[in-house]
């Protein structure tokens, strides 16, 4: 079996964290963020490429690396969440 490129795998990457955990594009979001995440995220996707994970797992782990710096990736989850309350 072939083995994805580093530049597949960052793009595969980016569609499911797209798809599952932000309405905006994650370029958009990182440009709002200070470098230092832009660069966390970077060493994730290169981390979990060279130890051969899925793309989803590192879509998902992004995710938690910008959960803090982003209150809310995906339009509404704030007032959802507080109708819920």
């Amino acid at each position: 079996m072939e083995k994805t490129t580093l530049k597949n795998y960052r793009r595969q990457v980016i569609q499911y964290f797209e798809l599952e955990y932000s309405d905006k594009p994650l370029k958009q979001v990182l440009l709002g963020l200070r470098e230092l995440y832009r660069e966390k995220v970077r060493k994730v996707i290169r981390l979990h490429y060279r130890i051969e994970k899925p793309p989803a797992d590192a879509a998902v782990y992004i995710m938690r690396v910008l959960r803090g710096p982003c209150k809310s990736l995906i339009v509404g989850q704030k007032e959802e969440r507080e109708w819920a309350d």
